[in-house]
């Protein structure tokens, strides 16, 4: 199965041209990378190099299969920065009830604040009849 470390492992090699100095910069043994990149060509059914002895160059596929996985780990480092976001409210939607009084006084001050330190959070007003 296809997994985010064999994208981010691939495209180390495929930068780098040479496996030892990648396992070094992923903080990983040369075998289990070596196994790894393997295991990636043998999911895709291609290979993403060519090998003549420890020299590596990218194959037309490889060449293709770096700038999908460079856009799919840029896509999955956004996907994983929205949902923190989301997390500590940073993005979704307000629903704000206010009494008319406020709605002239403190709401457009306050809602101005909100709105500049949280763009991406949709506020909704609902303005409220008094309780007696």
């Amino acid at each position: 199965m296809l997994e985010n470390r064999h994208l981010r492992y691939f495209v180390e090699v495929a930068k780098c041209l040479h496996v030892t100095k990648a396992a070094e910069r992923l903080h990983i043994a040369q075998p289990a990378l070596t196994q790894n990149i393997h295991q990636l060509e043998e999911e895709l059914g291609v290979e993403l190099f060519h090998r003549e002895g420890h020299r590596l160059t990218l194959t037309q596929a490889g060449q293709v299969f770096l700038n999908e996985a460079e856009a799919s780990l840029l896509q999955f480092d956004h996907a994983q920065r929205a949902a923190q976001r989301a997390a500590r409210g940073e993005v979704g939607k307000l629903a704000l009830g206010f009494q008319s009084m406020a709605g002239l006084s403190v709401v457009p001050h306050t809602l101005q604040r909100f709105q500049s330190s949280y763009p991406d959070v949709q506020v909704v007003l609902h303005e409220m009849a008094p309780q007696c």
